[in-house]
């Protein structure tokens, strides 16, 4: 994904309705809760200097770490269930 990201990234340096779409990315990696990785999408945030962008880019973060916390908590919840039934 880090090389798709940075191919995106040069081709909405040449075409910059391609940013649009980078929110993609930030999506899938607050889901993956690599937000480091997030960093250079904040950058081009802060180049274009888009409402629509700045709207795009925090809903794909908000969604992934919403996303990543409940999964995390189903896994630990699975895992409770687990524990108990092998009490049992």
């Amino acid at each position: 994904m880090l090389i798709d990201e940075s191919i995106f990234l040069l081709i909405a340096g040449f075409y910059s309705p391609a940013a649009t779409y980078l929110f993609i990315f930030a999506y899938y990696f607050s889901y993956k809760n690599k937000l480091i990785y997030t960093f250079p999408l904040v950058i081009v945030a802060v180049i274009i200097n888009s409402n629509t962008y700045y709207l795009l880019l925090l809903q794909g973060l908000l969604f992934g770490l919403i996303l990543y916390q409940w999964e995390k908590e189903s896994v630990s919840m699975k895992d409770t269930t687990d524990r108990l039934r092998q009490r049992i």
